[in-house]
């Protein structure tokens, strides 16, 4: 008699980046696939996996961490919610920790290992439609976000230029204008009165010296 075949739920996450406005994701996966190179990628390796060891996936799940540089546990808490839906099902995820020393998601983890649990090694994935190498992706991921740092002191004088356009405007009202004109704080948040007026009392960043 044949073995019924293994169920699996697929957790695939992200981190926001708020200077880029990709604060949110559908739960959906295919939806947040359509977001997210990143899920794409965990979805892709997961249900190949899955395909490959005849085993059937009753779930699928994207999950957004709130924290841009940080795990939350927060973020991974419905995992909780789809062990007592699915509590025979082993959980996959894609073990981004086993390459290039990256940090893992400490609370991810710890939820996994109340349960069956398959963590799959993040190789490159590759096919017709789409194609992801981790380590390449992340590695120019981090270079892109290494130059908007250094654009800090820029992003101050285009706000600084903004701002002296709307005097004698209360911070409040100020705030509420370039919030309208689509500026935002250099990390991508909305301006307030209190982060408006930390921005204009703080010094100025130091521009690195093109001489160097």
């Amino acid at each position: 008699m044949r073995e019924a075949p293994t169920d699996y739920v697929s957790i695939a996450w992200t981190r926001p980046v708020n200077w880029l406005r990709f604060t949110d994701l559908p739960r959906d996966i295919d939806a947040a696939a359509a977001k997210s190179r990143t899920i794409r990628y965990q979805r892709d390796l997961i249900r190949r996996w899955v395909q490959e060891t005849q085993g059937r996936l009753v779930h699928e799940e994207a999950v957004m961490e709130l924290s841009p540089d940080r795990a939350t546990p927060q973020a991974v808490s419905v995992i909780e919610a789809l062990r007592r839906q699915h509590p025979s099902a082993t959980f996959l995820a894609v073990a981004f920790p086993r390459a290039n020393g990256w940090r893992p998601h400490v609370h991810l983890e710890a939820l996994l290992l109340k349960g069956r649990y398959h963590l799959l090694d993040p190789d490159p994935y590759i096919s017709a439609a789409f194609s992801f190498d981790p380590s390449t992706h992340f590695s120019d991921w981090e270079t892109q976000n290494a130059s908007h740092r250094g654009q800090k002191a820029c992003h101050r004088a285009e706000i600084l230029a903004a701002i002296a356009t709307l005097d004698p405007m209360s911070l409040t009202r100020k705030a509420d204008a370039l919030n309208e004109r689509g500026l935002t704080t250099h990390t991508g948040k909305a301006w307030t009165k209190d982060n408006l007026a930390k921005f204009l009392s703080s010094p100025a960043p130091m521009r690195a010296d093109p001489a160097g």
